[in-house]
């Protein structure tokens, strides 16, 4: 150990080593010198003599330095000041390699960096390992209501019904309480789904909610980042109303004033007291790879006090509770669901008949009760480690392709420069020949080539981080945080990416030049074809394919854009705004709501912009807020008249003409449709097409069940044209409207058409809401523009990133078949000019150049074209409006791609056809 230790205190006591070592050989010397003058020589002579007798002094110096220090690190050293003096002697180059390595490195790094959030990265709690929640499997009859909060692999296949959850009624909870005996703990939370409404110092806005148990935080090991968190006291009806806030929205709502704790806030009417700050690291458990909890968590009992007579505390029909715990050391999953499947059944069984107990009697003897309540799904407990759910499909596909865009991009970086540093290692030939004349071996030279890539390597992982930062905020914001963070795996992973690269691109030059270490400064190796006996031109031919592989993605993913943004929707979308209120949250009973509309929408048709307003029924679709089904039974008719059913919408009289959708037949609403009047409908085209196919509409009824009365069923009145619902990519759907008169919603969106662009109108629209009652929260206020390219953010970031890296690995192969083809013409100079000299003509010597040159292109091309069809199924899911195999797409990128070839190639095969043979026959 003490002589390892004495080596490495060498490597840094290098130069205070060496001079002593110089004043110890110079001593030396000096006393050999001195004895040999004693014995009759003159001081010339005697130096000599002395230098004889004590023999080689850098040999020996080199001797000592191995003895007192660790060779292997002294020579790496060594290398690597080398490799910079050698790549700072090339600056151009230099800064080539490393930019283009960067981007490739950075661009890698940022969907890494997603990919740990979503795949690999634990919850941040203690002991994530023992983790685990329950879930449901199989057919469930049991519910009136069940809540899909987290997206569960194969729940539409994976099991025997098809169905699988995450939630549970809160009884079931209660129950494996206390039937528990192989969990150290058990908690239970909800994502409250329709969110609150909080007054934070007179200011009204809408916050996202979350129930949870008493000691949800201490059984998952959650400390708070200020205050504290909720405690199983204050889980009780009779205890005080408190709440936590996020740490995300502690900073950006109240910039982290620590004074908000312990301070009062108005949630829903009710005030509760804010005792702590949760870490925003937990994210959303329901949701994979988020980056934001919820903004208040508030414990259970606080639910019916905030929802009233909308309560789900004591449904014990209703399934809509999360449960998690913590496994005691020893116990496995199959022990746990072996303790609580017992438990599951005789509990939802006792919900079930208490649910049918306290509807109607009418209700009662629909078949959609009485058929049920004999299945109770089977339990499962699962490993909870990365929180509730499962990797949704939509997600691996984002991850996937931009996994796949950018690392064909690296690999089309790394070809690229293994063929730019082979020219370099045989433009050196004299260099490389003269350190093995001088005793280097082949691994010598071979290592020292090799740190020089390692070192561009190095400088590229260094740059890519900004990079990376860049790319990541450039990603689809439904893939989570739009910043990338410095955390462990992820540094290792650029780190070791960077490795991995200078080895990919340094190996194959520094294995070329040992191999051929005794030919590269022979004489006949400048007149060697560059194809002989190396790579250069496979490594081209793979880099056209590479590139071929990312046009074609490239034109793919800008025509599903543009196809996707052509789609008739079926309404005029532009000039269009919209928000969504919920009055009852503020305090308002069903006759004040509907006096408050009634105001509001007087106020907004009084502002400056504003043309025409309308209000919808909400819910939770993409165009008008609606994803809700119903059953069609037409004309009194004993079963439904489609098993797909309808889609349905409530509008008030204004809302077609200022949407823009078109009557076709019959007539819309007016404002004699009433509550006391005949109930009414609209359909769309598509709706008679599925139910009332070669009959006239108008008359028919539509009725909700078998068994509905007259006096119930809608009678339809018109029918107007095709909208789109919730998916610009499937066709419409079936779909009736309904007058928002006859059945009252007391969550409505408020649609305002504007005479130019909405976006600058949105803030006087705000304030005049404000303005009637500054407690009213406003809910995603923004243009229906933004709604639908929010929905095509993702196409639009496969398009700019395929597009982007598609045009970078165009130019980039192009600068690298131009030097390929220049670097082949320098070393053919001499049998180019002996072509001539012998009568090839000028025009001969250019065709064969580009004949080389489009050769290299046209197999790289064709195996383009074949790993693009063969990997076409991957992207299947993604094109719209197009094939994946679309022969535009391929031949147009083959085209692009070999004419800016072509141009590449021709300027290498122009300088050949000009060159001069008695010049020619001159050059080495």
């Amino acid at each position: 150990m003490r002589v390892w230790f004495s080596r490495l205190r060498g490597l840094f006591l290098r130069r205070e080593l060496d001079r002593r070592l110089n004043d110890e050989v110079q001593a030396h010397l000096d006393e050999l010198t001195a004895d040999y003058v004693r014995r009759g020589l003159t001081p010339e002579q005697a130096r000599l003599a002395a230098r004889r007798a004590f023999g080689g002094i850098e040999p020996m110096k080199e001797i000592h330095r191995d003895r007192r220090m660790l060779r292997l690190i002294d020579d790496v050293w060594r290398d690597v000041r080398y490799a910079v003096r050698t790549l700072g002697r090339r600056p151009s180059f230099t800064a080539v390699a490393v930019l283009t390595l960067a981007l490739g490195i950075g661009a890698n790094t940022a969907v890494f960096g997603l990919i740990n959030e979503y795949v690999f990265r634990t919850l941040p709690v203690r002991e994530p390992g023992n983790l685990v929640t329950f879930r449901w499997t199989g057919v469930n009859d049991v519910s009136s209501l069940r809540a899909s909060y987290a997206h569960i692999a194969g729940a539409e296949g994976g099991s025997t019904s098809g169905t699988s959850g995450t939630s549970f009624p809160y009884a079931v909870f209660e129950a494996f309480r206390g039937a528990n005996r192989t969990l150290d703990d058990l908690a239970a939370f909800a994502p409250s789904s329709r969110g609150f409404t909080a007054i934070v110092q007179g200011r009204a806005e809408f916050a996202t909610g979350l129930y949870v148990s008493g000691n949800f935080y201490s059984a998952l090991g959650v400390d708070a980042v200020g205050g504290r968190t909720i405690q199983p006291s204050d889980d009780g009806l009779a205890a005080p109303l408190v709440a936590t806030i996020s740490d995300g929205y502690w900073e950006r709502r109240f910039g982290r004033d620590p004074s908000v704790i312990g301070s009062g806030v108005v949630i829903n009417g009710i005030a509760f007291t804010i005792v702590g700050v949760t870490s925003s690291r937990l994210g959303d458990l329901t949701n994979r790879g988020s980056f934001e909890g919820p903004d208040y968590a508030m414990p259970f009992s606080a639910e019916p006090k905030l929802l009233g007579s909308d309560s789900l505390l004591d449904d014990a029909s209703n399934w809509w509770v999360v449960i998690m715990g913590r496994l005691e050391r020893g116990v496995s999953t199959q022990q746990a669901e072996a303790n609580f499947e017992p438990v599951l059944r005789p509990t939802a069984l006792a919900g079930w008949t208490a649910y049918v107990a306290s509807v109607t009697s009418e209700l009662r003897s629909q078949p959609a009760i009485v058929q049920r309540g004999t299945h109770v799904p089977a339990l499962r407990v699962v490993s909870a480690t990365r929180g509730i759910a499962d990797l949704e499909d939509t997600t691996t596909r984002q991850l996937g392709v931009l996994s796949a865009i950018f690392g064909v991009m690296l690999l089309i970086v790394c070809a690229n420069l293994t063929n730019l540093l082979l020219a370099r290692v045989t433009a050196r030939a004299q260099e490389v020949s003269v350190r093995l004349a001088i005793g280097a071996s082949r691994a010598r030279v071979g290592r020292q080539l090799l740190t020089e890539s390692l070192v561009v390597g190095a400088f590229g992982g260094a740059v890519a981080w900004p990079v990376a930062v860049v790319c990541r905020s450039l990603m689809p914001e439904s893939l989570g945080a739009q910043t990338l963070a410095p955390d462990g795996p992820v540094i290792a992973f650029a780190c070791a990416l960077s490795v991995v690269s200078a080895l990919l691109l340094g190996l194959p030059p520094a294995w070329w030049a040992v191999r051929s270490a005794g030919d590269l400064g022979s004489p006949n190796a400048g007149s060697q074809r560059i194809s002989s006996g190396t790579i250069g031109k496979p490594l081209m031919v793979g880099q056209i394919a590479l590139s071929m592989m990312l046009m074609v993605a490239a034109v793919l993913f800008s025509r599903t854009l543009l196809n996707l943004q052509r789609v008739d929707i079926g309404f005029t979308a532009d000039r269009l705004a919209t928000f969504i209120l919920e009055p009852a949250r503020s305090g308002y009973d069903r006759p004040r709501a509907e006096e408050l509309y009634a105001r509001i929408v007087e106020r907004l048709r009084g502002v400056p912009g504003v043309n025409a307003v309308t209000i919808v029924g909400s819910g939770s679709g993409m165009l008008w807020g609606t994803d809700s089904s119903a059953d069609v039974y037409l004309d009194g008719a004993a079963i439904p008249a489609n098993v797909e059913g309808s889609k349905y919408q409530f509008v008030d009289v204004k809302f077609f003409d200022t949407v823009g959708i078109r009557l076709r037949r019959g007539r819309v609403f007016t404002p004699d449709d009433t509550a006391t009047s005949t109930r009414v409908a609209v359909v769309t085209e598509s709706f008679a097409r599925a139910f009332l196919a070669n009959q006239d509409p108008i008359g028919h009824r539509i009725a909700g069940g078998s068994q509905t009365p007259v006096e119930r069923q809608l009678e339809i009145v018109g029918v107007v044209s095709d909208s789109k619902v919730s998916s610009l990519r499937q066709a419409a759907p079936p779909m009736f409207y309904r007058p928002i008169t006859q059945t009252p919603s007391p969550t409505r969106t408020v649609v305002v058409r504007t005479v130019n662009d909405p976006e600058p109108v949105l803030p006087a629209i705000a304030d005049a809401v404000h303005a009637i009652d500054p407690q009213l929260a406003i809910r995603e206020l923004g243009t229906q523009q933004g709604h639908l390219d929010e929905y095509v953010s993702d196409e639009r970031t496969f398009a700019v990133a395929s597009g982007f890296f598609g045009g970078l690995s165009l130019l980039v192969s192009a600068i690298g078949l131009f030097g390929l083809m220049s670097y082949a013409v320098a070393r053919r100079t001499r049998e180019i000019g002996i072509r001539m000299a012998l009568g090839a003509a000028p025009r001969q010597v250019l065709s064969a150049v580009m004949r080389e040159t489009l050769t290299i292109v046209g197999v790289g091309v064709v195996i383009g074209v074949a790993a693009a069809v063969a990997s076409s199924r991957f992207v299947a899911s993604l094109v719209f409006g197009l094939a994946p195999t679309d022969p535009l797409a391929i031949g147009l990128s083959a085209v692009v791609l070999v004419l800016v070839a072509a141009i590449a190639g021709y300027l290498p095969a122009r300088r050949a056809a000009s060159v001069r043979p008695l010049v020619a026959l001159r050059t080495e």
